[in-house]
């Protein structure tokens, strides 16, 4: 591997960095994504209203283990993204007005 040290101003090395960014940010939009539901615009999944396992624990009233149940059984829809998981607060709010069924 090869070390290179180089001086470059304080504005062609923001224009670097930046195009470096933009071509970071440009090839993973260009990847496909099987983890994310097909959406007419990734948009539509913004981090505002994604909510972590906690927040969901703490909305329902369960523990880690009953959600982590619960996401397996399909009964809570839920998004993986790289290592983390996420659900759609409207999606959680949603489950807390789903019928209860009692197993007899």
């Amino acid at each position: 591997m090869h070390d290179y040290l180089f001086q470059l101003p304080l504005s062609e090395a923001e224009q670097f960095i930046t195009g470096c960014v933009q071509r970071a940010i440009e090839a993973l939009g260009n990847q496909p994504s099987n983890s994310l539901p097909p959406t007419p615009a990734k948009a539509s999944l913004c981090a505002s209203n994604l909510i972590r396992t906690t927040d969901v624990c703490r909305i329902l009233g369960i523990s880690k283990p009953t959600c982590a149940l619960w996401r397996n059984e399909g009964k809570l829809k839920f998004y993986r993204l790289g290592r983390f998981i996420y659900f759609r607060e409207e999606e959680v709010m949603a489950a807390l007005n789903q019928p209860k069924h009692l197993k007899v």
